[in-house]
């Protein structure tokens, strides 16, 4: 098992995906809003959550991709290709 762990783990970082790992699904899908061009209000309607919630995420996102802003965070979300 411990192998195959390890197989998976290489293989993540050559393929220099490993970040999209330190991402959680719901700061996956608010990356994606993002990338799409929805404000923070959109997006907190769109998943039926509060606003703050929503910057609370994309503070995480910009944390773990260490970026700044959002054109930096889409930038990263582009050329890993990450969306369609």
């Amino acid at each position: 098992m411990l192998r195959i762990s390890e197989k998976l783990t290489s293989t993540i970082s050559e393929n220099n995906q490993e970040t999209i790992d330190y991402l959680s699904s719901r700061e996956m899908e608010i990356l994606q809003e993002i990338v799409l061009g929805l404000n923070y209000k959109e997006i907190a309607e769109k998943l039926f959550i509060s606003p703050h919630t929503v910057r609370k995420h994309i503070a995480n996102i910009y944390d773990k991709l260490h970026v700044s802003n959002k054109t930096a965070a889409i930038k990263i979300a582009m050329k890993k290709k990450w969306f369609n």
